[in-house]
């Protein structure tokens, strides 16, 4: 959350961020969140696409590029 707004952001390596923000605020009240990534395939550490959801609606949506499967091979 951020300015009343669902924002996520994956920091891959402290090289590159991805950001997917809501473009409005939050309804009042209890509401469920949740990201959703759907990984490309191929191999190890691709991308692919995020969405953000608001009681179920897709409120934002972009590309990650890389994943973080390369994090974790890393160390």
């Amino acid at each position: 959350m951020k300015d009343g707004k669902l924002k996520y952001c994956y920091n891959w390596l402290d090289r590159e961020r991805y950001t997917l923000e809501s473009k409005e605020a939050l309804p009042a009240g209890k509401v469920t969140v949740k990201f959703e990534f759907s990984y490309d395939g191929g191999g190890v550490g691709k991308g692919g696409a995020g969405q953000l959801l608001v009681n179920g609606q897709k409120v934002a949506d972009g590309r990650i590029v890389a994943d973080p499967a390369v994090r974790l091979l890393c160390g």
